[in-house]
């Protein structure tokens, strides 16, 4: 997946390198031409991968070949069924292309930090598909603790999972990461994920702060665009982080008819790739 990823995010990376790629996965390869042939996306025949990754495009390819292999190393750890695993990948799908938009419309796009951000985006709620494939914990809830809100945590959404599992999904999402040996960014962008939004926000970590506050406001886009998986944990940054990342201006006017556009053709693609 690193491989691919790091392929896919340089546009100057000619499409036949990206095929010679892909093609060491006979099933990758299958469920790419099978998407580039989808009677929804594409007109006529597309007969060879090297055709397929030029007709989808390299964003749109590098989000199939990190759908089909998160889900691949999900398989020995948890079963979640197909209705729940694509509300899951279509968020994160769409967090992913709303952070492309959110990069370019901040003045990071072609900083070093947006291959990063836009993986990070993609992969933040993971952890939510290993707690989704789970049995809960058979806990009762202490007295006082039903309908807790506020504090220093999206408690609603967090303190919930872990009165269900023991644990939340952003720390799920780590130890995943980890497990997989990504780049140490990515795995503590995933875990301070929804810090972004509340009080305890400066506990993240300095070297990726401008990384998980980008993620978090990609994530709240979707959110606001219809694409959310159950109840969002937030709907705005913390205005102090909001501040350092110079957005002077409602989150909502991010939602352009041009990412409403990007945001369709994603969706277009996720209901192609089936699970």
């Amino acid at each position: 997946m690193l491989e691919l990823s790091g392929l896919l995010r340089d546009p100057d990376v000619p499409a036949k390198k990206i095929a010679e790629a892909v093609e060491t996965d006979p099933v990758l390869s299958a469920r790419i031409l099978r998407v580039a042939n989808s009677a929804g996306l594409g007109r006529g025949k597309v007969n060879s991968l090297h055709q397929a990754i030029v007709y989808l495009g390299f964003n749109q390819t590098w989000l199939l070949v990190n759908q089909m292999l998160t889900a691949r190393s999900m398989q020995p750890l948890a079963r979640v069924d197909p209705v729940t695993m694509r509300t899951l990948w279509l968020h994160a799908a769409a967090a992913s292309t709303c952070a492309k938009h959110v990069l370019l419309k901040l003045g990071y796009r072609y900083g070093p930090i947006a291959p990063t951000v836009m993986t990070c985006a993609l992969m933040h709620d993971v952890g939510k598909i290993m707690l989704r494939g789970l049995s809960p914990l058979k806990m009762e809830a202490e007295p006082g603790e039903s309908g807790r809100t506020g504090g220093t945590a999206p408690e609603h959404i967090l303190f919930s999972e872990m009165k269900q599992y023991g644990i939340n999904h952003c720390r799920v999402g780590y130890l995943l990461s980890t497990y997989w040996s990504l780049p140490e960014k990515i795995c503590t962008t995933i875990a301070y994920h929804h810090h972004a939004c509340f009080s305890n926000w400066h506990e993240i970590p300095i070297h990726v702060k401008m990384h998980v506050g980008l993620v978090a406001l990609s994530d709240i886009l979707a959110n606001l665009a219809g694409y959310s998986e159950g109840e969002p944990a937030a709907w705005r940054l913390h205005p102090a982080l909001a501040r350092e990342l110079n957005l002077a201006y409602p989150v909502s006017s991010l939602l352009t008819r041009e990412l409403k556009r990007d945001l369709r053709n994603t969706e277009k693609l996720i209901n192609a790739g089936g699970e």
